[in-house]
């Protein structure tokens, strides 16, 4: 058990490498089951990644340095299909952007370990269950990304759609889905006319494929953002439940690279099934005293339900002339602040004409925030040409 893994063919689903023998085996005791224990460093993280195994790689503290993320970048772990954790003495936001650059999809401290280790890992290891291994004919499940406000006002429509956009724009298919289950604004922030909501699609969930939920998205033409589009009828929300939103959120991730959930502002039953799914989570507020209050209390709240881990923080509607240092927010808010949003009248523009600004010029400062927090959020991967969504109009 504690050898190294040879032949590689009888590794499990989890495999968590580390320098130390007795870190190894610490983590290995929050994993019951599915776990095979390796020996060595960068030469064997090289086979794993040939082999296009296991399914979820551990790698302890002795991976959480700029050298040793650098290889791990090099080994292309995310290109090979491998969902990959760093266990970190500290989480500091140098390391995270360093992790995000490796490829690895969450990071996690040691204090955390007995807390976090188990349910991010089962998280992977259950979205993975029905997945084919990589290298057959489909692929891995996309990433969700669920955009969520403590209160609403802040803006959380503008970066969900802006952020879709901007993942596109680095080829990756995208879909967008606008999870507000009374009054979802996604399709009129984009100018699109649509037939179909998510409304359709969960009252098909017990049935629901890809190829039907690929016939009910509409293809936002400017950027190639698939959207499925919220529901306008108040009266209808309390048919949009939990369990089918979490139905159709996996089976869009058979669909795209990633997904980017719309989520309703209040920790309702519904928000939390979503930000519970989600493999990131990105918290919107905006600079003034009340909203931080707000974003602050939005946190303990997901603190205290082991979702603040895969938390990160964007401010929306920054004053450049009057901004608060983003370690200031950081310091007070307890949690890494990985987008600023400046307030500026493209921004303006973008919303009257409903034509997302994260489309606007490369010197556009928006524009250019926007691309910064995708590539906060999202980890680098080979590239690949999305797949057509099957029946999609």
């Amino acid at each position: 058990m504690n050898a190294p893994i040879s032949p590689l063919d009888d590794v499990g689903d989890v495999v968590i490498i580390d320098a130390a023998e007795p870190t190894r085996l610490a983590l290995a005791s929050q994993l019951d089951g599915r776990i095979a224990i390796s020996h060595g460093g960068p030469e064997l993280l090289a086979d794993l990644v040939a082999a296009g195994r296991p399914r979820v790689l551990v790698l302890g503290p002795s991976f959480a340095s700029d050298q040793a993320l650098k290889e791990v970048e090099a080994a292309n772990v995310a290109g090979a299909g491998l969902i990959t954790v760093l266990i970190a003495p500290s989480v500091n936001t140098n390391l995270m952007r360093s992790a995000l650059a490796a490829g690895l999809r969450e990071v996690v401290s040691t204090d955390e370990v007995p807390t976090m280790l188990r349910s991010t890992v089962d998280r992977f290891v259950s979205r993975l269950a029905t997945a084919p291994m990589p290298g057959d004919a489909e692929a891995l499940p996309g990433e969700v990304i669920a955009v969520v406000a403590a209160k609403g006002g802040v803006g959380v429509t503008t970066v969900a759609v802006n952020l879709a956009v901007a993942i596109s724009q680095q080829d990756r298919s995208v879909i967008l889905i606008d999870a507000d289950a009374r009054f979802g604004d996604v399709a009129v922030t984009m100018g699109l006319r649509s037939q179909a909501s998510i409304l359709a699609a969960v009252q098909e969930a017990p049935r629901l494929n890809t190829r039907r939920l690929g016939s009910l998205l509409t293809r936002h033409e400017p950027s190639g953002v698939m959207v499925l589009p919220g529901v306008e009828d108040p009266a209808a929300g309390d048919m949009v439940r939990p369990a089918e939103v979490a139905k159709v959120i996996s089976v869009a991730s058979q669909l795209a690279d990633v997904v980017i959930v719309d989520v309703p502002s209040g920790l309702d039953e519904l928000a939390l099934g979503i930000l519970d799914t989600a493999d990131r989570i990105a918290l919107v507020t905006a600079p003034d005293v009340a909203n931080l209050k707000n974003a602050r209390l939005e946190i303990g709240v997901l603190s205290k339900l082991q979702l603040a881990a895969k938390t990160r923080v964007v401010v929306n509607r920054v004053d450049p002339r009057h901004r608060v240092a983003r370690r200031t927010l950081e310091h007070h808010l307890g949690l890494m602040v990985v987008g600023e949003i400046p307030e500026a009248d493209e921004v303006i523009v973008a919303e009257t004409t409903r034509t997302p600004f994260a489309l606007g010029a490369r010197r556009s400062q928006p524009a250019k925030a926007m691309r910064e927090l995708c590539n906060a959020m999202t980890p680098s991967r080979a590239a690949s040409p999305p797949q057509p969504l099957i029946g999609a109009s």
